[in-house]
């Protein structure tokens, strides 16, 4: 027996009329795969934000406080272990936002050439939005908001991305040669990738 808020009793099948093993493990597996991309994200934000400040955990990978991105520097260590399978010709950053507190400005600086996204995630690791040079983006601020915002759209803005979950995250890649002289050169640019409250 098993009892509900209001103190119901809620009564569950007994003898022949019992659940199918084959039903309860069918069961239980759509509930792992529907449920364990929230799980996943929940536990990443709560390692990868309890930074104090932009920075990298473990010496390897971008960590911020919610509301904010750390970029790298340079191409991900071939260390870092908490995220499969990197891409290995870009300059990684990443971020995480509670967008049911505030929505946030994402600042694109003029990458010119150069291949550049940001793709952003739900809570269900859903990706939305389409941000970057395959898209044909502009330069510019561009708003990220939660599910349920209703608010003015600031002036300036380029576009507006809505996340349908408040817990939302931001992995933004620029394509970086590997030579002495684009690493130079994607410096500026790497320190322009910024968020706003």
């Amino acid at each position: 027996m098993s009892s509900t808020s209001d103190n119901t009793s809620l009564a569950l099948p007994q003898g022949d009329s019992a659940f199918e093993p084959s039903y309860l493990s069918s069961l239980a597996h759509l509930a792992y795969v529907w449920g364990y991309p929230m799980v996943n994200m929940m536990n990443r934000c709560a390692r990868l934000s309890a930074a104090p400040e932009p920075g990298r955990l473990g010496g390897v990978l971008p960590a911020s406080p919610t509301g904010q991105i750390a970029m790298l520097n340079d191409y991900i260590e071939p260390a870092e272990r908490f995220i499969a399978c990197p891409n290995q010709d870009v300059v990684y950053g990443l971020g995480f936002f509670s967008l049911d507190e505030q929505p946030v400005v994402v600042q694109v600086p003029d990458f010119g050439d150069r291949f550049y996204v940001y793709a952003f995630y739900d809570a269900r690791t859903d990706q939305f939005g389409h941000l970057g040079s395959p898209y044909d983006s502009v330069p510019g601020h561009y708003l990220l908001v939660g599910p349920n915002w209703d608010g003015e759209v600031p002036a300036g803005i380029v576009d507006v991305f809505r996340s349908p979950t408040a817990l939302a995250n931001a992995i933004p890649r620029i394509f970086m040669d590997d030579t002495a002289d684009d690493r130079a050169a994607i410096q500026p640019l790497v320190d322009q990738v910024m968020v706003y409250p």
